[in-house]
């Protein structure tokens, strides 16, 4: 997976979120955010991404 118009990197998620990059991958590493790690570097789809912010605004 590279970064394409439909995946993000954790800098770019966490610019999204308004939280820290710590924060991003922690959520990575918990299993709550799903992420795939290709050469050294984690992509999210965009597409997960606006659900895990749909439900921070739910919540």
């Amino acid at each position: 997976m590279q970064n394409t118009k439909d995946t993000c990197t954790v800098p770019q998620a966490a610019r999204c979120l308004s939280v820290s990059l710590k924060w991003v991958r922690d959520l990575i590493y918990a299993g709550r955010l799903p992420a795939q790690k290709t050469g050294g570097r984690w992509y999210i789809r965009k597409a997960d991404l606006e659900f895990r912010l749909k439900q921070r605004s739910e919540s």
